[in-house]
C-alpha cells in the first residue's frame, strides 16, 4: 500500500484530534518544534512522534514506506513479547486503521514511552564515568544473554534503539519493526539493521535468535575500551551517533586504526584480534557475546594487520546519503529521508522565540536565499556539551537526520530546508580532511538498509549511472552516486534528475508536499475543524530571527497572533 508522505503527516498533526482513532492519542498534544511543526524522527519504515496525553508520554510511530508483511509481523511481535512480560520491553499497541490522513487509513504503532536517554546519550555524557559504563557492560551482558536464551533477537541493536536508566543499570528495547520471533521466520528480514553496529556480511538471509550477536560483541568491546582509555571517544571521533566503531572499521578491521589502538591496551589485545577475526569471518560464524569475552569460539580467520598509512583509504560507508549542505537541490530531492549531513558552517543564529525560548541556526548558505541548515530548539539545548557559536564558522560538521520539508517565507524571502538535532550531542565537528574524506565523489559507499521496493528498482534502472536516492526519497541504492565536494556549490539538477523528479511528483499521493512558493496557508486536513495546519511552505519564523534581518513591520493580524503562540 501506498503510505502518506512526512509532508502529509506534518500537515495532518497538527491536528490530532482528526487523526488518530485511539482517543488516547485523540486527546493528546504532539510535540512541536520552535516554529510550531511537529518534531519527527525517523527510523525505518516509520517517522515517530512524541505525544503527550493525560500525564502519560507515548512515541507514536507512523509508517510513510512500505513495510513488507508489517501487519502480520507486528501481530506476531505483539503476541510474543507481551508473553515474555519482560523488563526489556516496553508496551505497544499496533493499530491497524490507527490514523487518517486525507481520506485514507494508515497502520500506526502507539508505544509507551521508555525512561532514560538513548545508550548512544548515555555513553556520551559517561565516557569519562568508568562505574556507569560498568554498570551499562553489565547490564547489556544479561540482555544479550536473556534474548538468546527465549530464542528472539531485536535485529537492529544500536545507539537510537536501547533505553538506559538507573545510571546504566537498566536498559529497555525500543523500535520493532526488524524483530525476530519464531513465528514471522518465514517472512524473512525487513532491514538490515544499523551498519555502524552491524558485521559487514549480514544479509536480509540471516534471520533469526543469533541476529544480535555482533552488536552485542562490538558494543562490548567499544565500552570496556572506554573504561580504559576515554581519550578513545574524540580520537575516534565518536559521537553523532557513533560509539567508537563505524563501518569501515568492520569492513576493513585490519587497516582500522581504532581497533589498533584498542589492541594496545592492556587485557584487550586478545580480544581485538579476535574481533578483527570475527569481522572478516562469516555472519553465521559470529559466537555469542559469552563466548567472545571467554575467547572460545572465535572464528579460525587470520586478518593481517596492515599500518593504515601504508595502504590507500577504503571508500567512506555511510547509513545514509552522504549530502554537502552547499548543495540545495540535492537536499530538496531527499526530502523525507535520513541523510548524513557533511558541510562547511557558514553562520550561526543564536537567538530567543518571542516567548523567550532559545534557539540556535547552524547555517551552510546565507540565509536569505535558499538555504539548508541544522536547527536547534530549546529541547536541545541542554547538558554540558559545547553549544554552537559564532566560533563554528568555517568548521565542519556533520549531523545524520531526517530532511524536514522546505519552510519558506515569500516576504522575507527565503527557502529552508532544515535537519532538526534533538541534542546537541547529534552534531559532531570533524576535520576538513574527515569532510573531505566523505565527500569525495566515488569515496562513499552507502550501505543498503532495507530492500529495494518493485517501483524503486525500475526507477534506478531508469537512470543507468549513479543512485536514484538523490530523487527517490528513502530509496536504496545498489550504487552510491557521486557526491558534490566539499567546496561544490548548489548545482542545477541533471535532466536524467529532472524526469526522475517529474515522475515521483506524479506518483505522489494528492496532499503531498507544499509548493515552495505557495505562502496562503490554504492547505487542510480532511474533516479538521476551525484551526488549520501550518503551511509547510508559509508562514513566519522565530520573531527575532526575521527582526534580526531588518524584516519589514508586520502587521499583527488574528491569524499572526495566532501563529506567534505556537512559540512557546
Amino acid at each position: 500500500m501506498a503510505y502518506p508522505s512526512i509532508d502529509q503527516y506534518q500537515r495532518a498533526l497538527q491536528n490530532p484530534q482528526y487523526v488518530f482513532a485511539d482517543a488516547q492519542l485523540k486527546s493528546g498534544t504532539i510535540r512541536s518544534s520552535g516554529l510550531g511543526l511537529p518534531l519527527v524522527a525517523s527510523g525505518g519504515f516509520a517517522l515517530t512522534y512524541a505525544l503527550e496525553s493525560g500525564g502519560r508520554k507515548f512515541a507514536v510511530r507512523c509508517f510513510h514506506r512500505e513495510a513488507p508483511g508489517i501487519e502480520r509481523r507486528y501481530a506476531a511481535i505483539s503476541t510474543k513479547v507481551k508473553g515474555l512480560s519482560s523488563k526489556y520491553f516496553v508496551d505497544f499497541d499496533f493499530q491497524q486503521r490507527g490514523a487518517q490522513i486525507e481520506k485514507g487509513y494508515y497502520p500506526l504503532v502507539k508505544m509507551a514511552w521508555a525512561e532514560g536517554e538513548t545508550l548512544g546519550e548515555f555513553v556520551e555524557s559517561n565516557y569519562k564515568d568508568r562505574a556507569k559504563l560498568s554498570n551499562l557492560i553489565a547490564s547489556l551482558t544479561e540482555l544479550s544473554k536473556y534474548l538468546e536464551s527465549v530464542g528472539i533477537a531485536h535485529g537492529d541493536i544500536q545507539e537510537g534503539n536501547l533505553m538506559v536508566a538507573d545510571a546504566g543499570r537498566k536498559v529497555q528495547l525500543i523500535d520493532y519493526d526488524g524483530m525476530y520471533v519464531p513465528e514471522v521466520a518465514a517472512l524473512g528480514g525487513s532491514e538490515l539493521g544499523h551498519r555502524d553496529y552491524q558485521h559487514p556480511k549480514r544479509s536480509f538471509a540471516n534471520f533469526g535468535p543469533r541476529l544480535d550477536r555482533f552488536s552485542f560483541i562490538s558494543l562490548n568491546l567499544a565500552l570496556r575500551a572506554l573504561c580504559q582509555r576515554p581519550a578513545l571517544w574524540n580520537a575516534s571521533q565518536s559521537g553523532a551517533g557513533v560509539i567508537i566503531f563505524r563501518a569501515n572499521d568492520f569492513a576493513a578491521p585490519g587497516q582500522s586504526v581504532v581497533i589498533q589502538d584498542i589492541a594496545k591496551i592492556p587485557g584487550l589485545e586478545r580480544d581485538a584480534k579476535s574481533f578483527m577475526s570475527i569481522c572478516a569471518a562469516e555472519f553465521s560464524a559470529i559466537p555469542s557475546l559469552s563466548d567472545f569475552f571467554n575467547g572460545a569460539n572465535i572464528p579460525a580467520v587470520l586478518v593481517q594487520q596492515i599500518v593504515v598509512g601504508t595502504v590507500q583509504r577504503a571508500g567512506y560507508i555511510s547509513q545514509y546519503p552522504v549530502l554537502n549542505p552547499a548543495n540545495y537541490d540535492v537536499f530538496h530531492a531527499n526530502i523525507g529521508a535520513m541523510v548524513e549531513l557533511v558541510g562547511k558552517v557558514i553562520e550561526v543564529k543564536v537567538d530567543r522565540t518571542r516567548h523567550g525560548k532559545p534557539y540556535i541556526f547552524i547555517n551552510f548558505a546565507p540565509w536569505k536565499g535558499k538555504a539548508v541548515k541544522i536547527a536547534l530548539w530549546s529541547t536541545a539545548l541542554t547538558g554540558e556539551r559545547e553549544l554552537p557559536s559564532a566560533a563554528w564558522v568555517g568548521q565542519w560538521v556533520t549531523i545524520r537526520g531526517l530532511v524536514e520539508p522546505v519552510y519558506s517565507s515569500k516576504k522575507l524571502g527565503y527557502d529552508h530546508i532544515t535537519i532538526t538535532a534533538a541534542l546537541a550531542s547529534h552534531v559532531s565537528k570533524i576535520t576538513e580532511q574527515e569532510a573531505r574524506y566523505r565527500l569525495t565523489p566515488g569515496s562513499s559507499v552507502q550501505a543498503a538498509s532495507r530492500p529495494l521496493s518493485t517501483n524503486a528498482a525500475a526507477l534506478i534502472a531508469l537512470k543507468n549511472t549513479g543512485s536514484a536516492s538523490e530523487v527517490l526519497v528513502g530509496a536504496a541504492p545498489r550504487k552510491q552516486a557521486p557526491t558534490p565536494t566539499a567546496t561544490a556549490q548548489p548545482q542545477a539538477l541533471t535532466s536524467n534528475q529532472l524526469a526522475l523528479q517529474k515522475l515521483r511528483q506524479q506518483a505522489a499521493p494528492t496532499g503531498g508536499q507544499a509548493s515552495s512558493t505557495n505562502s496562503t496557508g490554504t492547505n487542510s486536513v480532511a474533516g479538521a475543524g476551525t484551526r488549520k495546519p501550518t503551511n509547510l511552505s508559509g508562514g513566519a519564523g522565530p520573531t527575532n530571527y526575521s527582526q534580526n534581518h531588518a524584516a519589514a513591520p508586520r502587521k499583527k493580524t488574528g491569524f499572526f497572533n495566532w501563529f506567534m503562540d505556537l512559540f512557546s
